[in-house]
C-alpha cells in the first residue's frame, strides 16, 4: 500500500511539474528537430506540433484534443478545423467542434452524473432540461496533460500525454486514475492509443470516445459501412428505439443527425465519392460507435458554437465509443485498460 501512494504521489508530482513547463523549456525537454515542437495556439495554450515526411499533426496540451491532421501528398486533410478556430462561443457550451476532441471519463450525459431524482423533477417541472451535474462531454477536456514523452524513430512521429488526479475530474469522478495517451503520425496513418489505470483501492468506473470530425466534401454524400447488422438507435426514430437493426450501408444523412451503433464491426469506412478517398477506423477496446452530422435544415444560424453555418456540412463524426451502459468500464486497484483506433486515409485513383 505505502509503494502504491509513493507511486501515485509521484505521478500528480510529475504531472504538476511537467504541465508547468514554459513553451521554451518543452522545446528543450521534448522537442525533436525537424520532427517534434511545442508552441502556443490562439488562446495562449500549449500545443505539440508533429511534423515529419507523412504530413503534420497538431495536439492541444489542454483536453489532449487533435487540433489538425494531414497527410503529405493528400489533396484534403484528414481532420476538419473550423474557419473560427478553437474558440468556443461566449456564453455556449465549452465544448469546442473541431479536430479529435477526447471524452473521458464519460461520453455525452452517458454515464455523467446526475442531480438525484428530486433535484431533476423539481427543474423540469420549472420548464428546464438540466440534468447532468457534469458538464456534457466530461471533464478531462479541461485539463492540462503533461508530456510524458515523445518519439521519432523510423517512418512514425508521436506524443505521448499523462493526467493524473485532478480537480477537473475529481469534482466528478471519484478515485485514483493514470490516462495516457499516445497520438502517432504515420503514412497516411493517425493512431489514437488512450490507457486508463486504476491507482485507488476502490474500483474505478467510466465511459469514453474519441470524437473526431473527418473533413468530407459534403457530409450528405458519404456513406459508411461496418455497422451491417447492429442494433442501433438515431434521431430519425425519435422516442429513441433500441430494437433496430441496420441493414447495409448507412445513406440519406439529410434530416438524421445522429446514430449510435451497439458492437459493429472492428473496422469502419467512410466513403467520400466526391473526394475519391476512403477513411478506415480500426479500432480496439470499444463497444459503440457513435456518427454525428449537422442537420442544417433544423439549424437557424448555424451552431451555437465555433462552427459557421457554411461549414456545417463539411464535416462528419465518427466517434468509436463505451458509451452504454453495458459498455462501461469498471478497473479494480492495478488494472489498466487500453482504447486504441488507428486511423487510415486511401484516396482511389482520379
Amino acid at each position: 500500500m505505502k509503494e502504491l501512494i509513493a507511486g501515485l504521489m509521484m505521478v500528480a508530482a510529475t504531472a504538476a511539474v511537467a504541465n508547468e513547463l514554459s513553451i521554451e523549456e518543452l522545446n528543450a525537454k521534448h522537442g525533436v528537430k525537424g520532427r517534434v515542437s511545442f508552441a502556443e495556439d490562439a488562446k495562449g495554450e500549449p500545443i505539440a506540433v508533429l511534423r515529419d515526411a507523412n504530413g503534420s499533426c497538431r495536439v492541444a496540451l489542454r483536453g489532449a484534443q487533435v487540433q489538425s491532421c494531414s497527410f503529405a501528398g493528400d489533396e484534403h486533410p484528414l481532420l476538419y478545423e473550423p474557419k473560427t478556430g478553437y474558440r468556443a462561443v461566449p456564453g455556449a457550451r465549452d465544448f469546442v467542434h473541431g479536430g479529435v476532441p477526447l471524452l473521458w471519463p464519460w461520453f455525452g450525459s452517458s454515464g455523467a452524473p446526475q442531480f438525484r431524482s428530486w433535484w431533476r423533477r423539481g427543474l423540469n417541472a420549472l420548464g428546464c432540461s438540466f440534468e447532468l451535474e457534469g458538464p456534457f462531454h466530461a471533464t478531462a477536456r479541461y485539463s492540462l496533460f503533461a508530456v510524458k514523452n515523445v518519439s521519432a524513430e523510423g517512418d512514425e512521429t508521436s506524443v505521448t500525454l499523462v493526467l493524473g488526479p485532478c480537480a477537473e475530474v475529481s469534482e466528478y469522478t471519484p478515485g485514483e486514475f493514470e490516462l495516457e495517451y499516445r497520438i502517432t503520425l504515420g503514412a497516411h496513418r493517425l493512431g489514437l492509443q488512450l490507457t486508463t489505470k486504476n491507482l485507488g483501492e476502490e474500483p474505478f468506473r467510466y465511459r469514453e470516445g474519441y470524437h473526431p470530425y473527418f473533413a468530407v466534401s459534403d457530409c450528405y454524400a458519404v456513406t459508411l459501412s461496418g455497422v451491417d447488422g447492429c442494433v442501433y438507435e438515431s434521431s430519425r426514430d425519435l422516442p429513441c428505439d433500441v430494437t433496430h437493426v441496420w441493414q447495409g450501408k448507412v445513406p440519406e444523412w439529410p434530416g438524421c443527425d445522429l446514430f449510435k451503433f451497439k458492437q459493429p464491426a472492428s473496422v469502419i469506412t467512410l466513403e467520400d465519392p466526391a473526394w475519391k478517398r476512403s477513411i478506415v477506423l480500426t479500432t480496439t477496446g470499444a463497444r459503440d460507435v457513435v456518427t454525428w452530422c449537422q442537420d442544417v435544415r433544423g439549424t437557424k444560424g448555424g451552431m451555437a458554437m465555433n462552427i459557421l453555418p457554411e461549414e456545417c456540412r463539411s464535416y462528419f463524426c465518427i466517434e468509436p465509443s463505451n458509451f452504454y451502459p453495458e459498455s462501461e468500464i469498471t478497473l479494480a486497484q492495478g488494472e489498466s485498460h487500453t482504447f486504441e483506433t488507428i486511423i487510415t486515409v486511401k484516396e482511389n485513383a482520379k
